[in-house]
């Protein structure tokens, strides 16, 4: 039992033939390539702090299958946001912007796209290691997460996801905070 990459096909059109041209150094086909759109939204029930991320991915392998009925889409996420306190003890560092980098992986859990699971974790440059009177004790951060969604539409999906920034014990102090958000991306 070899792994192949048998992706599956997807309709073409003008963004598949501009991904194309961007990846054919790559080897990948224009008609496998998937890219992503989309705002994110959540909440804190640990740090009474809320976020907001516009983020972009691109799947340039489109859905691979390494083997049988298992199902992958590997997934690079760009993401850039705003956290905010919602009650902060210090109004110095109520706000802080942040930019993120991810590896996400998509599972398919049905014979089409949706519904599905997804895991993703990659490195998060926050402007303030600070939010709202907590230190996270450095700017570079690591966050992580693990969300489910569904295909609203043949372009659009909603993912929730429940996800952990953290420094990794690389800085003190590091207490982390946790996030529950909703996601609403669009295929481009």
């Amino acid at each position: 039992m070899g792994f192949a990459l048998r992706p599956e096909k997807r309709k073409g059109g003008w963004h598949s033939i501009l991904t194309g041209l961007v990846l054919a150094t790559a080897g990948t086909a224009p008609s496998l390539a998937e890219t992503r759109v989309g705002a994110q939204a959540g909440v804190s029930l640990t740090r009474d702090a809320n976020v907001a991320r516009l983020l972009a991915d691109h799947a340039p392998l489109g859905q691979i299958r390494p083997g049988g009925k298992f199902r992958v889409t590997p997934r690079a996420e760009f993401a850039l946001g705003m956290m905010r306190a919602w009650n902060p003890r210090s109004w110095d560092h109520a706000r802080l912007q942040q930019a993120s980098l991810r590896l996400v992986l998509a599972f398919p859990l049905g014979a089409g796209a949706d519904p599905f699971l997804e895991v993703g974790s990659g490195p998060v440059y926050l402007t303030d290691p600070r939010i709202g009177g907590w230190d996270l004790g450095l700017h570079w951060q690591f966050r992580s997460h693990i969300g489910v969604g569904t295909a609203l539409s043949e372009r659009v999906d909603l993912t929730y996801r429940y996800s952990h920034t953290s420094n990794a014990n690389l800085g003190y102090p590091n207490p982390g905070i946790n996030f529950h958000a909703l996601l609403l991306s669009y295929r481009i």
